[in-house]
């Protein structure tokens, strides 16, 4: 038997946001609520890793201060694609909401971009951040090779020797 690590608590919704799976919990796909301005691609494109057994990852969500029940603040896509999968429970990472004021405006979908900005500005932004990072990955491993001949040929500044005027003697 192997011991679980301790789930770790929250002051905010910061270290949650940063970090879900450091506070998921198995939560049912019957008490969570979800927007629908979700892009199909996006949602097929978690069927397709969750058919592979893939992780999808934990979801973000928030709590109703009241009810048990759970609108989905961060992984639209990936609810709805463990939902049409058939999954029973979902990794869930919870906000706890005391005012009710966040849950509404999640389950509204306040939170939630168009199907548009998601697939035209969230999906290549973050498609470049992941090629940054990998670019500086290699770079911090090898950064002679990555600047190949841009050493080699760099300009070499040679300094000037300044002539000594009378006026520097004085």
């Amino acid at each position: 038997m192997t011991a679980s690590k301790p789930k770790r608590l929250a002051l905010g919704p910061v270290p949650i946001l940063l970090h879900p799976e450091d506070f998921a919990e198995p939560i049912p796909v019957k008490m969570i609520v979800a927007d629908k301005k979700v892009y199909k691609e996006g949602v097929e494109h978690f069927l397709k890793a969750l058919r592979a057994k893939e992780d999808v990852g934990t979801i973000v969500v928030v709590k109703h201060p009241k009810k048990r029940l759970y609108a989905v603040l961060d992984g639209h896509h990936r609810f709805w694609a463990q939902k049409e999968f058939g999954v029973k429970t979902i990794s869930c990472a919870v906000i706890q909401d005391y005012t009710g004021l966040t849950f509404q405006l999640t389950q509204k979908g306040f939170y939630q971009p168009s199907p548009e900005i998601t697939k035209n500005l969230r999906a290549p932004i973050k498609k470049w951040g992941a090629e940054i990072l990998s670019y500086l990955k290699m770079f911090k491993e090898d950064p002679i090779s990555m600047l190949g001949e841009r050493l080699e040929n760099r300009p070499r500044w040679k300094r000037r020797k300044k002539a000594v005027e009378e006026d520097d003697l004085i």
